[in-house]
């Protein structure tokens, strides 16, 4: 399958600014699973009866770091391969994007939502094409990408 140079920059950006979302999310979203699991192991040695909320809460435990290595995955398996005027390129636009988003307030994990969806079902609608259409700069930088992946 061919891709675009539009849904190769579109991928490029997607993939940066999910990726730095993610590491954030998995990371905030593991401490607070561990720290509840090693609060109810504490409370199952008081009371057996904790085990009942242990079980449920391991389970989901797991369940959450299938989606997140899954999402981590997809993330890796989607990116193009980029040259390092490429990369400056991407890494610059995503720089300007996170600055849109934290203006807008967005929570990170519906904006990983987005990005790994955009990334998973690539479109001309996407959530990085919302945002380039409304700033006149970011539209220019989503320009220069996907002229470098012209050449």
């Amino acid at each position: 399958m061919i891709l675009t140079p539009l849904v190769l920059a579109i991928r490029a950006v997607s993939a940066e600014f999910a990726r730095r979302v993610y590491i954030p999310v998995v990371c905030i979203a593991g401490g607070i699973a561990l720290a509840l699991i090693i609060l109810l192991i504490w409370l199952t040695t008081l009371s057996g009866w904790w085990w009942l909320l242990l079980g449920p809460v391991i389970l989901a435990t797991l369940a959450a770091i299938i989606v997140a290595l899954v999402s981590g995955f997809i993330i890796k398996l989607v990116n193009p391969t980029q040259n390092k005027e490429q990369r400056g390129l991407v890494k610059s636009l995503v720089d300007e994007i996170q600055k849109t988003s934290e203006v807008v307030q967005t929570p990170k994990f519906i904006i990983l939502f987005r990005l790994v969806r955009d990334i998973t079902f690539p479109g001309k609608k996407s959530y990085i094409n919302e945002l380039t259409a409304t700033a006149t700069s970011l539209k220019t930088g989503l320009q220069k990408i996907i002229a470098s992946f012209q050449k």
